[in-house]
């Protein structure tokens, strides 16, 4: 993470990181959460262009980025929506995005892993299941 930016690194320089909220800074982050609206974003910067592209908005609070160990892909977790997504970067999908996976909790952060906050099922997996008082 730099600066609150969860990043990877693709072999050809690419860098890949998300912004949890184009709204809220990162100790902010809670209100985000509650807000409950689509304030993130996932991008990409090339080093050798200088250039920043913006890949995927609308995102519920993104953070965690991890390329895929063949290059095709990279996943990104939506803490919010319990999931993980797929953006394809080579093939015929490239530029798509996919849900890579439903989560029983909120995701914070991925790597090859996933790390999960607690199971949905223990009391008050997160604080959007405690104000939903499930």
């Amino acid at each position: 993470m730099i600066q609150g930016l969860w990043v990877d690194v693709a072999h050809d320089g690419t860098i890949y990181f998300t912004d949890a909220s184009s709204k809220y800074s990162i100790k902010d982050s809670v209100l985000d959460i509650l807000e409950g609206k689509p304030n993130g974003r996932f991008l990409s910067y090339n080093p050798a262009t200088k250039k920043t592209t913006l890949l995927v908005s609308d995102l519920y609070f993104p953070n965690g980025v991890a390329v895929s160990p063949d290059q095709n892909f990279v996943v990104f977790c939506e803490t919010s929506m319990m999931n993980c997504k797929k953006y394809y970067i080579h093939g015929s999908k490239k530029g798509s995005t996919d849900k890579f996976c439903d989560l029983p909790g909120m995701p914070d952060n991925i790597h090859y892993e996933v790390a999960f906050t607690m199971h949905k099922t223990q009391i008050c997996a997160s604080c959007t299941n405690c104000l939903m008082n499930e």
